[in-house]
């Protein structure tokens, strides 16, 4: 819960980079100590950079985060981070994750997937003056910000993040 979203985009020749800070609280639920390990994946055309993995509470669990092939052998590249014990009955650990990712100028989107069901999200994009984005339609909008206090995204569903590129 209590997402923030931090994305700054540049150009890069003609691809966009979204340099991406990633911060949230994984909140255990349950009346049992919860073994939780930080993952991120990403595809081979995404040219992914991992820059750093934090758990605020347990410091070696994102330490020498390194992307490395997938375990499915399918191309993909992925983190897999030191396990760490959630404390039971709504106890929660703070982690942030810091990576960079690029996609065609040309393409248009990013559709960055959630893998935990997350409530309380604030994105934050920060673009080139030459280029008009949207996101996922929001309860409170400005420009360049979106907040979905409310809004419950389940594993499998994705962000909306769309641009064209003004003359």
């Amino acid at each position: 819960k209590n997402m923030t979203q931090h994305i700054i985009m540049s150009e890069e020749g003609d691809l966009v980079v979204f340099d991406v800070e990633m911060e949230f609280e994984m909140v255990n639920p349950t009346p049992h100590a919860f073994a939780f390990s930080p993952y991120l994946q990403f595809e081979k055309g995404e040219y992914a950079l991992l820059k750093s993995v934090t758990c605020f509470e347990e410091p070696a669990c994102g330490k020498n985060a390194q992307l490395s092939p997938s375990a499915s052998g399918l191309g993909s590249i992925e983190f897999r981070g030191k396990e760490v014990n959630i404390p039971p009955s709504g106890g929660s650990l703070r982690f942030k994750y810091e990576y960079l990712v690029k996609y065609p100028s040309s393409l248009g989107f990013w559709y960055p997937n959630f893998q935990y069901p997350t409530i309380g999200l604030a994105l934050t994009v920060k673009a080139p003056s030459n280029f008009a984005v949207k996101a996922t339609p929001a309860e409170n909008e400005s420009s360049g910000e979106w907040r979905y206090p409310n809004k419950l995204f389940m594993p499998g569903e994705h962000l909306d993040i769309v641009w064209d590129k003004l003359a």
